[in-house]
């Protein structure tokens, strides 16, 4: 979390307790770290589930997305979207778990993917940005987040992707805009939280609390 102070006036306008207006951001720092970047959003495909599988933990969600692909991969050899979906997957259950084992995994699945479908693979671009920066090569994360976009503008999580390269290389104009598109597209928990967290580095605590409060309460689940 960014340790700039707020000019006075943003300070005049806090009425909460500094601890929890503190707690309130790191936590959404945590919800932020943990999963934002790849979370299903009502824009993405749907990810199968693996029979009678029950959601109950985010490392059991990731791995029932897993299996259902998988399982659907073993009928359709040939769906590209499935790969890149599995990519994406993967990518998220390296995140969840903090194992990078599954980076490999990842990459494998989304070269498949990209080896099907060459051309305008939209999924493919997202899930190899994600997985850049995942693994903190931000330079690569934006080449394939722009494709991203480039090929579906009007997919959410591609500007988050886009949204984190940007804010990592030192781009924080460029990640606002991102971000702000993001919450035009899907004001859910992904884009919310990262809304919060260009307003806590402008220094406007108070619009970066309220903004992560929206983002806790349109999560899912506790590891959204």
């Amino acid at each position: 979390m960014t340790t700039h102070t707020p000019a006075p006036p943003v300070r005049s306008r806090v009425r909460r307790p500094l601890a929890f207006t503190a707690g309130i951001l790191l936590l959404g720092a945590a919800l932020f770290t943990a999963g934002a970047l790849l979370l299903p959003t009502a824009s993405s495909p749907s990810l199968p589930a693996a029979a009678g599988a029950g959601p109950d933990r985010p490392e059991d969600r990731s791995g029932n997305r897993i299996e259902g692909l998988q399982e659907r991969l073993r009928r359709l050899p040939e769906d590209h979207d499935a790969w890149a979906q599995l990519g994406i997957a993967y990518t998220e259950r390296a995140q969840r778990t903090a194992d990078p084992r599954y980076y490999p995994k990842a990459e494998k699945a989304l070269r498949r993917s990209m080896a099907l479908h060459p051309r305008n693979n939209h999924l493919a671009q997202l899930g190899t940005g994600a997985l850049a920066a995942g693994r903190h090569d931000f330079t690569e994360a934006l080449v394939h987040a722009r494709t991203a976009v480039r090929i579906n503008p009007h997919h959410a999580a591609s500007y988050g992707v886009l949204a984190d390269a940007h804010l990592q290389l030192g781009h924080y104009e460029k990640s606002f805009d991102a971000t702000q598109k993001m919450v035009d597209l899907l004001p859910a928990t992904p884009s919310l939280a990262r809304a919060s967290y260009t307003w806590e580095l402008r220094g406007d605590l108070v619009l970066a609390v309220d903004l992560m409060r929206r983002a806790l309460d349109t999560a899912g689940s506790p590891g959204d």
